[in-house]
């Protein structure tokens, strides 16, 4: 059967919402709310058929540079490049604020993290680690858990949760590595299992399929119904996604945004045996070294890490992908990497020097929903 993308809130990683000053925050990042506060408005009139609408600022949320983040209902989960987790309660959009704070030496050099339920999960670089971080009590944040595996978490940058799994794969192996995380304090190696096509920089997991891509023009699927055996299902290779670095997914579609191919890929995944390249959107200007991507309504949103721009493209025809529009700041906007979308606003997370960080948040239509995001930032 088709893959089967649920229509809720799907974060895998995109940057925090940063709230007041505090003595555990050193890097300043700003979120920023009411359309006007630096943005190039001429390039957002005429260009796409509705306008997003900015808020508000915050700044200082977590030690050292803003790394990744990821949300789940009123909260924003913010890793940085230190040894920190912060939770940011957005339950009060124009006003958000840090609600808590855990430091710890099994949380630096944080390169990826996923939520599922009660629970944060962070991989970290050359301490080759999973962290389970118990967020129940968003206040107190609490380390649950670590599993560390220098051979099967060699240098992992992606990670996916779901239930009592945790998926893994890096750039220092070409393995999937499964986790069972049900019991948070013990997480147990369920498998790890080799194939080219796990050497992957992106991830995404919708259902019972996990989608991987990465630096082999590739998108591999794999069926992981049953966890302990993840079945390799259907591949697809293409010139076009050479160094895919994000992805996104709506109903049977996945997005592909690739650094190496400045291109936006559109492959129907309908059947998941036989995947099929769709539609493509090359565009070197405004799609140069794409940082992430998500989808909202018949709009795919891409950051190009390079461009300091947002790219608002249209796949309401996913054969003939459009360019619909642009929104640029080069001041603010400068090395953009990540982003998530939430309700109807869109996080553009960006870093205009190490310590100067912006979160972008733009509102998006209501009438529209989303399905699926993923992001992967690599150095």
């Amino acid at each position: 059967s088709p893959p089967c993308f649920q229509t809720r809130h799907v974060f895998a990683a995109a940057m925090a919402l940063p709230p007041k000053r505090s003595e555990h925050c050193s890097a300043a990042f700003a979120l920023i709310f009411s359309l006007g506060v630096g943005l190039n408005q001429a390039l957002l009139q005429g260009l796409i058929s509705h306008s997003p609408e900015l808020e508000g600022t915050l700044t200082d949320v977590i030690s050292g540079k803003i790394v990744q983040v990821a949300a789940s209902g009123t909260n924003v989960y913010v890793i940085g490049s230190s040894d920190s987790l912060a939770v940011v309660d957005v339950s009060n959009i124009g006003s958000p604020r840090v609600a808590g704070v855990l430091k710890s030496s099994d949380l630096r050099y944080a390169a990826g993290l996923a939520v599922s339920g009660n629970y944060v999960y962070v991989v970290t670089g050359s301490k080759h680690t999973l962290a389970v971080v118990d967020v129940s009590d968003a206040t107190k944040p609490v380390l649950a858990g670590v599993f560390k595996d220098s051979i099967n978490l060699r240098w992992p940058v992606a990670v996916a949760a779901s239930g009592n799994y945790v998926y893994v794969t890096g750039m220092g192996n070409k393995k999937l590595t499964v986790v069972d995380v049900s019991n948070a304090a013990n997480p147990v190696l369920v498998g790890a299992f080799r194939d080219a096509y796990y050497h992957n920089t992106a991830m995404l997991l919708s259902g019972n399929y996990l989608f991987l891509s990465g630096r082999r023009h590739t998108l591999a699927i794999v069926d992981v119904s049953s966890a302990a055996n993840p079945v390799l299902v259907g591949t697809i290779e293409d010139t076009n996604l050479v160094g895919s670095q994000v992805m996104a997914a709506s109903e049977n579609y996945v997005y592909i945004a690739s650094s190496g191919s400045n291109t936006l890929s559109v492959v129907d995944v309908s059947n998941a045996a036989e995947p099929v390249l769709a539609g493509l959107l090359h565009d070197s200007t405004n799609l140069n070294n794409p940082g992430s991507a998500v989808v909202f309504g018949k709009y795919v949103y891409v950051m190009g890490g390079s461009s300091d721009k947002l790219a608002f493209v249209d796949v309401s025809n996913p054969s003939s992908p459009v360019l619909a529009g642009v929104v640029q700041d080069l001041t603010s906007w400068s090395g953009a990497h990540a982003m998530a979308v939430f309700e109807n606003y869109v996080c553009v997370a960006t870093v205009g020097s190490r310590t100067q960080q912006t979160l972008v948040v733009l509102s998006l239509p209501t009438t529209t929903t989303t399905t699926g995001t993923t992001t992967t930032t690599t150095s």
